[in-house]
């Protein structure tokens, strides 16, 4: 038996998706409004397809009930899905901490708790606290995971039975593996991660795509005030662009942390826009955000590097990777380039290797460092070894590496 607590988009989505299943599935809500309606087989919101679903399943495998109490009694798998509203504050937990105290006095043996609300990363963490303080041991009296939702309002339903992906945010095995078990029908791919993982991974898609649409927004706003721009005829052009295009897609590479893009156009063409939209008085926040983000991110890798082996100082780095990316010997713009001058500052002694990109690096960059002729010279010495390009050849050195402090810089370990 599954419990649902919350009947929303959400909660009554999940239940009629789970029932529709062949699960049984007991639902509640503190709304009693929205419960009268739910039990005569009217859906509150407008949903394409749900209204049908709930009259399939209502008193079949989907059972609107008033009593938490039943529910908690009855249910080895309660999915929370209460509103986490917005405040000036962030995002309103209070009734999802109050929806998990009143669950928790009602327990009488082991439940898995599922938060299905979308909830800030951390939030699962500070759950742990309130049921140890409520004198229960996760992990044996009670288990506790986190599954993001990615429904899109109209088609909620049709994304919850065929998902793209779905994710479970695990405290311990034992519940993943339950979880896993109800999706066990489902043709998705399943990952199982930490609970703070989960809780970012909702956050990261919905941040994602509020950016692109805000970028969207900014250029057309230039656009507009420059003139004689066909904004929706240049928009459609850009889709037509292949890296969209794919399973993955190709544009899924740019989706991806690093150390900042470098090279001959990014950085050249993005501060040129800026300039031009500065001498028309058009201010351009989102890509002068771009530009000091990727600034920034190597003062945060080399930060990172500094707090893993305590000081920097005479300490020696090797930098793996000279050119902007792999595949080319284009060293113009290149990350590594203000990666070195970062340790060089904090008297770090530097040794760097490229496949291709030395000799056009040493006759860019004035830096007085160590070039070494072969990976393995650059760091059988070296204290840390800093990873500033994706060369295929350096995916296999890390098993050599374990007395070696690494900062992949480029996610591809």
């Amino acid at each position: 038996m599954i419990g649902v607590v919350g009947l929303g988009f959400v909660g009554l989505t999940t239940s009629v998706g789970l029932a529709l299943k062949g699960n049984t599935v007991l639902g509640y809500d503190i709304d009693e409004r929205r419960m009268a309606q739910i039990k005569n087989g009217v859906v509150p919101f407008y949903e394409e397809g749900l209204e049908k679903a709930l009259a399939d399943t209502l008193g079949k495998t989907f059972y609107p009930i008033d009593s938490l109490s039943q529910l908690v009694r009855e249910s080895k798998a309660i999915f929370i899905c209460v509103g986490t509203p917005s405040t000036t504050e962030g995002a309103d937990l209070s009734h999802l901490y109050s929806s998990i105290r009143q669950i928790t006095s009602l327990l009488e043996g082991y439940t898995l708790l599922i938060i299905k609300s979308t909830v800030p990363p951390g939030t699962s963490k500070k759950v742990v606290e309130i049921l140890e303080k409520e004198g229960l041991s996760v992990g044996e009296e009670i288990g506790l995971a986190n599954n993001p939702e990615f429904l899109r309002e109209g088609v909620a339903l049709k994304d919850f039975l065929e998902p793209d992906r779905i994710v479970i945010g695990e405290y311990d095995r034992k519940s993943g593996d339950i979880v896993e078990d109800i999706y066990k029908c489902f043709d998705a791919p399943i990952w199982r991660v930490s609970l703070t993982t989960a809780e970012f991974i909702k956050y990261l898609s919905n941040t994602l795509l509020s950016t692109l649409i805000s970028f969207s927004n900014e250029m057309a706003t230039f656009a507009e005030i420059i003139g004689d721009i066909d904004v929706k005829t240049a928009f459609k052009i850009l889709h037509q662009d292949r890296r969209w295009y794919g399973n993955p897609a190709p544009m899924t590479s740019y989706v991806w942390p690093g150390c900042g893009f470098g090279g001959y156009c990014l950085p050249k063409d993005t501060y040129a826009l800026i300039k031009k939209a500065e001498s028309l008085r058009i201010e351009m926040k989102l890509l002068k955000s771009v530009l000091e983000i990727n600034c920034r991110r190597k003062d945060h890798l080399v930060n990172l590097m500094e707090k893993k082996l305590g000081y920097l100082k005479g300490r020696k780095i090797a930098v793996l990777g000279l050119s902007f990316k792999p595949n080319t010997d284009d060293v113009r713009d290149t990350p590594s380039a203000e990666i070195i001058q970062k340790l060089i500052e904090k008297g770090a002694k530097v040794i760097a290797y490229d496949p291709l990109a030395v000799g056009n690096f040493k006759r860019t960059y004035n830096f007085q460092i160590e070039y070494a002729d072969s990976l393995e010279e650059a760091v059988k010495s070296a204290d840390g070894i800093f990873i500033a390009t994706a060369w295929k050849q350096f995916e296999d050195i890390s098993n050599s590496l374990s007395d070696k402090v690494v900062i992949d810089g480029r996610y591809f370990l």
